[in-house]
């Protein structure tokens, strides 16, 4: 005798997703049994068929098949959008990893798309500046460079110490020129030679093209003390090698000058500057000193060794 099986499709996503129709199987019925293929979502299993015996004595053995079969059919289903939730999940955080990563999964990477959005906002805010004054942040650069110098500079040091070519700096200085805050005069030192020093509207300039970075401070000055200092001894390390790669203008700072000498405890004995006479703790060392004087390379090795090895 011929056994009749349904299946029953316990998804709920095949309920709301899947009309009667698409869920309608086709029974072909022979002597020996039934074949019941059946369609089902494209998540879960292909097709089951199901095969039974045509006698009365095994139609427990039939049932108990039938529901051994639809668990089995059940946990596929589930097991199915499991995996392609998991799939999913993986795709999506792969994307959003590519989107966050560009310049790399490492710390060197996320600290260097950190330094890009601080200089996008330091551009803006130059911008935003030199705009209200009638400049460009290049002009502008050069007379807080005269105002630092306090005296006449060649337009090759100049050029040099912007990192500028010659042609955009002698632009650059003609343009202020023009506008009465730098004069060119000739060099002390060489009469072929010119030297562009401020005119006293160009130190005034200089003195208003100093306060735009003053956003800047006030957000490094939200961070702790020792912070700032372990903020500060980075950015030292770091214009250090870019000076040893030949990509930044070299810096009259304290730990490339004869005058320094570096302590290896810092906090319990601070550096000290022979010319001076003073004692500096990391956060005094300067970046740009009016009295520099350039050791030679075995000093300057001395020093930065002693100061990177500084915990």
């Amino acid at each position: 005798m011929s056994l009749r099986m349904t299946t029953l499709l316990a998804s709920g996503y095949s309920r709301q997703k899947h009309s009667a129709t698409e869920l309608q199987h086709k029974r072909a019925h022979n002597e020996e049994g039934c074949n019941v293929p059946i369609q089902v979502p494209p998540y879960g299993l292909a097709r089951l068929n199901f095969e039974t015996a045509g006698t009365e004595n095994e139609g427990q053995s039939a049932r108990g098949s039938q529901y051994f079969l639809r668990r089995r059919f059940e946990r596929g289903v589930r097991g199915g959008l499991r995996e392609r939730a998991v799939k999913t999940h993986k795709r999506n955080n792969k994307r959003k990893t590519m989107s966050e990563g560009v310049y790399g999964e490492q710390a060197t990477g996320r600290v260097t798309h950190g330094l890009l959005r601080l200089s996008t906002a330091m551009r803006s805010q130059a911008w935003e500046w030199a705009e209200g004054a009638g400049l460009t942040p290049t002009q502008g650069e050069i007379l807080v460079l005269l105002m630092q110098r306090k005296g006449p500079m060649r337009l090759g040091e100049i050029a040099r110490e912007t990192a500028l070519t010659a042609a955009t700096t002698s632009d650059a200085v003609s343009t202020l020129e023009g506008k009465g805050l730098v004069e060119k005069r000739r060099a002390i030192d060489d009469g072929r030679a010119l030297a562009v020093r401020l005119t006293a509207r160009g130190r005034t300039a200089a003195k208003k093209a100093l306060q735009w970075p003053d956003f800047l401070a006030k957000a490094v000055g939200t961070l702790r003390e020792d912070e700032q200092s372990a903020f500060y001894r980075t950015l030292l390390k770091t214009i250090r090698q870019l000076e040893t790669q030949q990509q930044i203008p070299a810096h009259r700072m304290c730990l490339s000058c004869s005058h320094f000498e570096a302590s290896k405890n810092p906090k319990k004995t601070p550096h000290h500057c022979a010319l001076l006479q003073i004692d500096m703790a990391d956060t005094d060392l300067r970046l740009d000193c009016s009295v520099y004087e350039e050791a030679d390379v075995a000093t300057q090795k001395k020093s930065w060794k002693v100061f990177a090895q500084v915990a």
